[in-house]
Parts: C-alpha cells; sequence; structure tokens
C-alpha cells in the first residue's frame, strides 16, 4: 500500500514539473531531489530519473541558429543555439537585443520533434509543445502550440510574413532549451517564443501585447 501511494504521488509531483517547467528547472528538479530522498530512499536513481523527466520544457533542435550580439565587434552574427550561454545577448522577436537567462541540453532521450517548413525556404525544428507565434487575418499574433500548426498558416519573421507550406513529424535525440529575458528569440528566420508547456497552453487565443 505505501508503494502505491509513493508511486501514486511520485506521478503527481511528475504531472506538475511539466506544468511548471521552463524557467523554473533548476527549483523542479531541486524538488525532485527533496521528494525522492524523502519519499523513496532505496531507489533513489530511479526516483529521480523519472522526476527529472516531467521538468523536461519545450526546446529547439541543435541544427537551430540565432542572431547574437557578438560582444568583440558589437556586430550581429548567425551562430548554432548550441553555442548560446547565459548572458549572451541575441535578437528577439521585436528585432532588439534580450539576454539569455538559461540553456539546457538535453541528450538522455529520443524527442519528438516537427520540421517546419516555410515558403521562404526556411525549416524551423522544434518540440510539439514550442509556444509559436501565428498571425490571424487580421495579423495580429497569438501563441500556440506548434503541435497546431497546419499548412497555411502564417508566421512573423520582424517585419515579414511567411507561410507554412509542410510540417513532418520526426526525432532527434538532442534537443535545446532557451529562455530569454523577454520570452522571445529569432531563430533560423522566423520570430518563435520560448514559452513552454503551461505557458502555452495558458496562452491558446490570447493575443501578443
Amino acid at each position: 500500500i505505501m508503494q502505491s501511494k509513493l508511486s501514486i504521488a511520485l506521478l503527481i509531483f511528475i504531472l506538475f514539473n511539466l506544468a511548471y517547467a521552463g524557467p523554473f528547472y533548476a527549483l523542479c528538479v531541486g524538488g525532485c531531489t527533496g521528494f525522492c530522498t524523502l519519499g523513496a530512499p532505496p531507489a533513489f536513481p530511479a526516483c529521480m530519473a523519472a522526476c527529472a523527466a516531467g521538468c523536461a520544457t519545450s526546446c529547439f533542435t541543435s541544427n537551430s541558429t540565432v542572431t547574437m550580439l557578438n560582444p568583440i565587434t558589437n556586430l550581429p552574427q548567425v551562430q548554432s543555439i548550441i553555442d548560446c550561454k547565459s548572458g549572451d545577448l541575441v535578437m528577439s522577436s521585436e528585432g532588439s537585443w534580450t539576454k539569455v537567462v538559461k540553456v539546457e541540453i538535453m541528450d538522455d532521450s529520443v524527442f519528438d520533434i516537427l520540421k517546419i517548413s516555410l515558403d521562404s525556404g526556411d525549416i524551423v525544428t522544434v518540440t510539439p509543445n514550442h509556444g509559436m507565434f501565428i498571425l490571424d487575418n487580421k495579423f495580429e499574433s497569438f501563441v500556440i502550440p506548434a503541435e497546431y500548426l497546419k499548412v497555411g498558416d502564417k508566421l512573423p519573421s520582424n517585419n515579414f510574413v511567411k507561410e507554412i507550406v509542410s510540417i513532418e513529424r520526426t526525432t532527434t535525440d538532442k534537443i535545446i532549451n532557451i529562455v530569454t529575458v523577454d520570452g522571445t528569440i529569432y531563430s533560423n528566420g522566423i520570430s518563435l517564443s520560448t514559452l513552454c508547456n503551461e505557458e502555452v497552453y495558458s496562452s491558446i487565443g490570447r493575443p501578443v501585447v
């Protein structure tokens, strides 16, 4: 009975972490440590592995690029997202500079991703729960999970508009979660959010202001 109660409690805790991960990943994993130490000491490694998996967030693939402000030349440069680190200045969805506050590389599993091809030739690859800016017929911007996108949807790209021509579901063994101060980033030619999980699903239908 005690084992069953612990399993139920762990499941609830993982689901809670899934809902409130994102920028709070470190806090989430810290909570796992406390829970697994107190609740399941004989199975601490397995407990931590399962619990920390619930802290995973929406992410980019390692071949994604961002525009970064070179601290030496003070000029913009395109670089791989995997090379970003906390403190870097990257281009936001509005074309201004925003600071990176967290970069998390996850390569301990196989992850579902969406390969989104645009009419401009750009390709964006993100996890299905990644927050995407989408334009309605009045060209107002909303945030929806990537898994809700469809062919023909229009995405903002600073002062331009790009249309989705195909969406392919595939997998990868490495994803990168990046968080910026203003919650946005310009990657692979389009404006994207760094929102994830509950933050995205609670924003469905809400205009970006």
